[in-house]
């Protein structure tokens, strides 16, 4: 009886230390997906700074109204 008493205690001391260790493990992953994320945008600046323009015949003027 005495060790069943000690198992049940020990378990619900286990599960909020494992519930910290979940919400440290998807924090982390966050901060990952965010590197990640930022890292991407920096790699597609060049690629949109030489993209080329909207496609506009020669010599039409560009109208401002």
């Amino acid at each position: 009886m005495q060790s069943k008493a000690l198992l049940g205690s020990s378990q619900g001391a286990v599960m909020p230390l494992a519930h910290t260790v979940l919400r440290h493990a998807f924090m982390m992953a966050t901060d990952d997906y965010f590197w990640l994320s930022g890292w991407l945008f920096l790699l597609s600046v060049p690629l949109v700074w030489m993209a080329r323009g909207p496609f506009r015949p020669s010599g039409v003027p560009l109208t401002v109204e």
